[in-house]
Order: C-alpha cells, then sequence, then structure tokens
C-alpha cells in the first residue's frame, strides 16, 4: 500500500441502462468525499459492458 496525503479513485461501469461513475477522495485514508455521475449514453453504456468470458480466445506460444 502506497502512502499519501490525498488520494482519488474513480469507479466505472455499467448498471443496466445506466453508465455510472464513481469518485472517491481521501486524506490519510479517511474518505472525505464522493459522488456518483450517470449517463445514458448508449454509446457509453456499450463500452463499459464487460465481454464475455466465453467469447475471450488467448492465444499462447507455439514451437512452429
Amino acid at each position: 500500500m502506497k502512502w499519501g496525503i490525498v488520494k482519488m479513485h474513480r469507479d466505472e461501469y455499467s448498471n443496466g441502462h445506466l453508465a455510472v461513475r464513481d469518485y472517491y477522495i481521501s486524506v490519510f485514508g479517511i474518505p472525505i468525499y464522493s459522488a456518483r455521475f450517470t449517463s445514458t449514453n448508449n454509446q457509453a453504456i456499450n463500452q463499459l459492458t464487460v465481454l464475455d468470458r466465453k467469447q475471450l480466445q488467448i492465444c499462447g506460444f507455439t514451437t512452429k
């Protein structure tokens, strides 16, 4: 864990038909501010959608 005076953390995710961005600011590890911004922009929602793991194909090294 890195120690710092002020830290900011941001989470972005899709929740149903909303794109959500959460901000958290803390001083010496004590949370002092949090905010949530939402959007119904279809393009943002599509970018934040998690891909299905079944479609993910990992290609490794071969000896050919």
